[in-house]
């Protein structure tokens, strides 16, 4: 066990290191595109059944984040990525966030009506 760890780590230089960690960064941070496009959509139908306007900004602000995405894998130093990486993760966390405060309540009440929806739905003719 001890040979291959000292292996690794003879073999694992700053290059190496630095492309692992712009993969994981590009593959997490498009992952997280799509949750947070789809936790929106969520939160733009909730608004939408209540007859609010929609939320242009918040799109088009995860618009920005996935337009930056690709920029990581551009980076020269573990420093320049981090910098990125976490000024996308921010922009996601703070629609998340937003979303949450400004619309919760609103999914809620959808997500109440979908529930009592289906409990209807699913209950047998003769137990109605």
């Amino acid at each position: 066990m001890d040979q291959a760890v000292l292996w690794i780590l003879e073999r694992f230089t700053f290059e190496a290191s630095l492309w692992s960690v712009k993969v994981e960064g590009l593959l997490w941070s498009s992952i997280d595109v799509f949750l947070v496009f789809s936790v929106l959509k969520i939160f733009g139908l909730a608004r939408a059944r209540a007859g609010a306007r929609p939320i242009i900004f918040r799109y088009l602000f995860l618009w920005v984040s996935a337009a930056m995405t690709p920029f990581l894998f551009l980076a020269k130093h573990h420093g320049a990525f981090w910098i990125l990486d976490c000024t996308i993760i921010s922009i996601h966390l703070a629609l998340l966030a937003s979303s949450v405060l400004l619309d919760g309540r609103r999914a809620l009440v959808m997500l109440q009506a979908i529930r009592r929806l289906y409990t209807r739905a699913s209950t047998a003719p003769e137990e109605r």
